[in-house]
């Protein structure tokens, strides 16, 4: 589903940049963490600053226009918060943080399926992008609505490949398995969308030029 990438070189001062970057990266993460396990009550901000907007774009891949997700949001943080100490390795908080997620949405599906609560949400909130255009918007809900058809663990594979597009291993990570269990999960939930999405006139397009399926 992903277009062929360009083969690009990179200088080795662009390389040095970028290592130095995730190094500091990881070692902020480690301070972060301590402080959180310290209780250190200006550290719950930070990790809100830091990483809510990766966790925002993971709840909504999975469930999409659902006004439950700012609440959903909140208790993603109030479970990490609660549940810091059990952190054992701090260089995998981003991973951490997105398993985290992935349970939540996927409890949120489990609870809504019991309750028959199976209804489209017509009004997408804002975001702090463009306007879509109406083919966009009407291909997005069309989008929503098959994965809202599938079951809960093709659902939430489906998203994080092809909507997030997260790597193999780093959804594994997320959803408790190993590669080549995700990896064969995946070749079904993608095979299970696409027998539902040429069923609508909306999503042909997409299907036949291969692309990304990027939210607006």
């Amino acid at each position: 589903m992903h277009p062929p990438m360009k083969q690009s070189s990179v200088s080795e001062g662009d390389r040095h940049s970028v290592v130095t970057k995730l190094s500091t990266r990881r070692g902020s993460d480690l301070e972060l963490v301590a402080q959180l396990q310290a209780g250190a009550r200006e550290a719950a901000t930070s990790l809100f600053d830091r990483y809510g907007q990766h966790v925002q774009r993971i709840l909504w891949s999975i469930l999409g226009p659902e006004p439950e997700s700012e609440d959903l949001l909140q208790e993603v943080f109030m479970r990490a918060l609660a549940g810091i100490d059990d952190l054992e390795d701090p260089n995998r908080l981003k991973s951490w943080l997105a398993g985290i997620s992935v349970y939540a949405a996927r409890e949120w599906i489990r609870k809504r399926a019991r309750r028959r609560w199976l209804s489209f949400v017509a009004d997408v909130p804002e975001r702090a992008q463009p306007r879509a255009s109406e083919e966009v918007s009407e291909a997005t809900r069309c989008t929503f609505d098959v994965l809202r058809s599938m079951g809960e663990e093709q659902r939430t594979l489906f998203s994080l490949r092809f909507i997030e597009g997260m790597e193999v291993a780093e959804i594994a990570l997320a959803c408790d398995v190993s590669v080549s269990t995700a990896k064969r999960r995946l070749k079904d939930a993608e095979k299970q969308f696409l027998a539902r999405a040429r069923k609508r006139p909306a999503l042909t397009s997409w299907i036949e030029e291969g692309g990304r399926w990027q939210v607006p």
